[in-house]
């Protein structure tokens, strides 16, 4: 017959270590989907302000009335005339991270955010009707046939991006947080 003894003191002392390891767990869940949300949005941002995927992804031009257009009345509204997104920055500026209930969290655009108005016929940003920021972003990603507007996307290969190499990163870091609750 085979007998085994525990030690009393070690097997409560494994015990609380489990309960240590759980408790750690439960809390990187959602500390890990924060940081990953975050990390996101700031990745998203360097993209949008430095141009997107516009050279990896060979982005069709615009017409030569609209650069014109944007470049005249993005400078004279004292904004830098650039990039796909430019419209005065707000895309970028809306950009938060949400609490989704307690599933987690999720970076995207501030519902109801607007742009301030503009209009090809006028000659400063502020004419013409405000647009609704997710709209211009949406047309943007994915182009628009009535408008005649090329896909031009960021968000989905951001989120490639962050997918194949920080999110994993983050994985990592959480898991080594789990580990070292184990004494």
């Amino acid at each position: 017959m085979i007998s085994i003894y525990f030690n009393p003191r070690h097997v409560r002392r494994w015990f609380t270590a489990l309960n240590r390891i759980e408790r750690k767990a439960l809390t990187e869940r959602m500390v890990m989907q924060r940081k990953c949300a975050n990390g996101y949005k700031l990745k998203l941002i360097e993209k949008l302000m430095r141009g997107g995927y516009a050279l990896e992804y060979n982005y069709p031009r615009y017409s030569k009335r609209y650069s014109d257009w944007k470049y005249r009345t993005l400078r004279r509204g004292g904004y830098a005339a650039g990039g796909y997104w430019s419209l005065t920055k707000t895309l970028v500026n809306s950009l938060r991270v949400f609490r989704i209930g307690d599933e987690g969290y999720h970076a995207g655009i501030m519902p109801g955010a607007r742009a301030p108005g503009a209009s090809w016929f006028g000659t400063r940003i502020g004419q013409g009707r405000p647009k609704l920021v997710d709209m211009y972003a949406r047309v943007n990603e994915f182009g628009s046939r009535a408008a005649k507007v090329p896909a031009r996307p960021v968000f989905g290969p951001t989120t490639w991006d962050y997918a194949n190499s920080d999110w994993l990163e983050e994985g990592r870091r959480s898991l080594r947080r789990i580990k070292n609750a184990w004494r």
